[in-house]
């Protein structure tokens, strides 16, 4: 009799075990994950809301002035709804992004008719996105590869191989865009050295994320010429459901400068301040951020046609 007794409460204790290992708000804080992304678990169409607000200016500078605040000429304000569409492949996905709905301070949007836009990649079940394509009538400050570029690298983080521990995993990677030259010319080629970092996880209303660091730096390209200097940080987070590698929401700020040094001749210095916060309509619904609809006094709302 003791023995069936034993066995019962070793076979209770097993089981409750497994009930606790399964459960991922136990499992994945005090145990760790593996981060995964199964492409074919994506398809389909995903509205995301994206928060954008940009500030750039390029001006003539001594070089003993250059420690001076920059100078800002032009400060764009916009609040998007994207349609997300990701149709897997045999080793990749497809994933197209089109502007849905725009609201936008001193219709920015007219500029390059944003609500015509769309920018296509290519993701992949742990890499970096493919580079992007932009498809949009006219070229503006808003359309270029150093606005969407990141957005799209967080929306498609990075994922490590093997298992991760909250407060202990971190990995590398880079992402690479092309910049506007000050001077004219030839685009720039930049660099972000990017280092993640599994912070903790956070419990929400639609389950429980990862909730990821991300630090970068910005330098030229190999090969550039020498007279362009690029320099700047990127800093952000994004929460990512372990099982699916989808990211639901998130923000970061970019900072760059641009320096184009000629001989005797003043330094042309393009800087550009970046903020962008992005969700998932459902997602910031439960996690109690900033409603879409709260935008400044005269904002416009556009439907896109």
């Amino acid at each position: 009799m003791r023995r069936i007794f034993a066995i019962v409460v070793v076979a209770g204790l097993l089981l409750v075990g497994l009930f606790v290992l399964a459960d991922p708000t136990f499992r994945y804080p005090h145990i760790g994950v593996q981060l995964s992304r199964p492409l074919a678990k994506l398809a389909g169409r995903d509205p995301v809301t994206i928060q954008v607000s940009l500030d750039t200016g390029t001006e003539l500078i001594s070089e003993e002035n250059l420690s001076d605040e920059p100078s800002v000429q032009d400060t764009f304000a916009l609040l998007m709804i994207l349609s997300e569409e990701v149709q897997p492949q045999a080793e990749s996905a497809s994933v197209l992004y089109k502007v849905e709905e725009m609201q936008s301070e001193g219709w920015a949007w007219k500029q390059a008719r944003l609500n015509k836009l769309q920018a296509r990649t290519q993701i992949f079940e742990r890499d970096l996105p493919a580079p992007l394509q932009i498809t949009v009538p006219e070229q503006s400050e808003l359309a270029e590869s150093d606005v969407w570029t990141p957005f799209v690298v967080m929306m498609w983080p990075k994922l490590p191989s093997g298992f991760q521990k909250a407060g202990r995993a971190s990995w590398n990677d880079q992402f690479s865009y092309q910049e506007k030259n000050p001077m004219g010319g030839d685009p720039i080629n930049v660099n972000c050295q990017l280092l993640y970092r599994l912070e903790n996880f956070q419990n929400t209303n639609y389950g429980i994320y990862a909730n990821i660091q991300v630090l970068g730096t910005l330098s030229p390209a190999s090969g550039q010429d020498p007279k362009f200097d690029v320099n700047g940080t990127f800093k952000g987070f994004c929460l990512l459901d372990p099982e699916t590698g989808r990211v639901s929401g998130g923000e970061y700020r970019f900072e760059q400068r641009i320096l184009v040094r000629q001989p005797n001749l003043p330094v042309a210095r393009t800087t550009t301040y970046q903020g962008v916060r992005f969700w998932r309509p459902n997602f910031h619904q439960g996690m109690g951020a900033v409603a879409p609809q709260a935008v400044a006094p005269g904002s416009t709302a556009t439907p896109n046609q």
